[in-house]
């Protein structure tokens, strides 16, 4: 998977980092990120002021079904099972501005990250 430079505008300064192209493909718009390329200047990484908002991402969970068998000389035997996964989540950028959009008004539910469908999207932590 290939990775990308990422940026959000935080009060005229492009805050940046890198990540595999997978986590923000779907999302950019929602969440206010940017893709650099090779005409982006003024790009900062690794800033800690201002502080860039952080979204976690709750994926769905998903039902899962398996079979096995195996026969040998005394006979054959075969099982099958069913459950639920377990849900899981991932920590993503948001520009200040796109956090209402991106938690309060889920516009996240439904698209993909990283393969998987989003349910829900929180604030974490804080924005100071």
């Amino acid at each position: 998977m290939a990775r990308k430079t990422y940026y959000i505008e935080i009060s005229g300064s492009k805050l940046a980092w890198t990540a595999e192209e997978n986590k923000y493909k779907n999302i950019m718009g929602v969440l206010g990120i940017k893709v650099a390329n090779n005409a982006t200047t003024g790009l900062i990484f690794g800033a800690n002021r201002p502080r860039m908002a952080r979204v976690r991402l709750n994926f769905e969970t998903t039902a899962g079904i398996s079979a096995s068998g195996s026969a040998n000389a005394n006979g054959a035997s075969a099982s099958i099972g069913a459950g639920y996964g377990r849900g899981s989540s991932q920590i993503v950028f948001c520009a200040l501005d796109k956090v209402k959009q991106a938690t309060y008004d889920n516009k996240l539910k439904g698209k993909l990250s990283n393969g998987k469908k989003i349910k829900s999207a929180s604030l974490v932590g804080v924005l100071t």
